[in-house]
């Protein structure tokens, strides 16, 4: 969830995702565990007992906030219903709250947006520093920057950047202008990319973002630096391949088109599962029986035990082993 890892990973690589698939899987239990001021809450609120754990796991349906042709291919529980994007306009706008002769400046713009939580004078020196470096080398192409402080403004030091506390997002990325952006990684942010067609540039900071990333490097629909590697050369080198080469922005327009003609919208999905459950109400037909499988019962090891000839304190003994080696590995 945290890491910058796709489906294709060397071996290196595999270990460090078992390891942190055990550790957030006993430290997910530790925290679920620990859940009873919530439960606390709501029998203040329903005046009735109420776990938000066991209430979770029988819910009839779980949204996910992101879009399904963009995210890793995986098996899901047919509970999860994939609404990233739901509440996007279908017609989409001229760009507005931008001075008009900003827009009428140049041929080509690119979008600089590192999220409404990330203050934008809390963010790393090099980090900003190198950003705005790279724009004296697309002199022809004007930066609009999203900035916290700086409003309505253009840069001294830079001739083609321009500052605004908020942009218009959704509507720029799907202007005709519009040829790239640079983004932390942020979810709203890729799905909106997603939607767009528009090739990214993802200079992923902390949490999910490096995941998030890691999804178009995947869809080769955008081009990720992570922190150590974001320099003036680096960054200069990503948009000239995301400006010049084609094939970038052709998978990303045709990304866009599959996720835009799928049968059914997420907006649809949302109000048909929503008035579904409304209707019926919290059933088990879609519940796992193996959510209530212990680890060694949920990979057969006991079975293989058993086959190997092993001992239930065989297999103790070795799943230790087990544990003790994965982390010198």
């Amino acid at each position: 969830m945290m890491t910058s890892m796709t489906p294709e990973m060397r071996f290196e690589e595999r270990v460090l995702n078992l390891r942190l698939y055990l550790t957030s899987e006993m430290e997910f239990k530790r925290l679920t565990t620990h859940s009873e001021f919530i439960d606390d809450i709501m029998f203040e609120i329903n005046k009735k007992k109420f776990n938000v754990l066991k209430k979770a796991m029988s819910a009839s349906c779980i949204f996910v906030n992101s879009e399904e042709h963009l995210e890793f291919p995986r098996p899901i529980n047919h509970k999860l219903i994939y609404i990233g994007g739901f509440d996007f306009p279908q017609q989409f706008k001229a760009p507005k709250l931008i001075d008009k002769t900003v827009l009428s400046k140049a041929d080509k713009f690119i979008l600089v947006s590192f999220g409404s939580v990330t203050k934008t004078e809390l963010m790393p020196e090099k980090l900003k520093n190198a950003v705005l470096e790279t724009t004296r080398n697309f002199p022809d192409i004007i930066f609009l920057v999203k900035d916290d402080v700086k409003n309505g403004i253009w840069d001294e030091n830079y001739p083609n950047v321009y500052y605004q506390k908020w942009f218009p997002q959704v509507d720029l990325l799907n202007f005709d202008k519009t040829i790239a952006m640079i983004t932390h990684a942020g979810m709203n942010s890729v799905i909106q990319i997603a939607y767009s067609g528009v090739p990214s540039l993802l200079l992923p900071q902390y949490a999910d973002q490096f995941r998030n990333a890691a999804l178009f490097t995947y869809r080769k629909t955008g081009i990720t630096l992570q922190k150590h590697e974001t320099t003036v050369e680096s960054i200069t080198e990503a948009l000239k391949k995301i400006i010049h080469e084609p094939e970038i922005r052709q998978n990303a327009q045709k990304l866009a088109s599959v996720i835009k003609s799928k049968p059914f919208s997420a907006k649809e999905r949302l109000l048909k599962y929503v008035n579904f459950t409304v209707e019926h109400g919290d059933k088990d037909y879609l519940d796992l029986p193996g959510r209530h499988l212990n680890f060694v019962e949920r990979y057969s090891l006991d079975v293989i035990a058993k086959a190997l000839g092993w001992t239930d304190s065989d297999l103790e003994a070795n799943l230790k082993k087990f544990y003790k080696n994965l982390n010198n590995l």
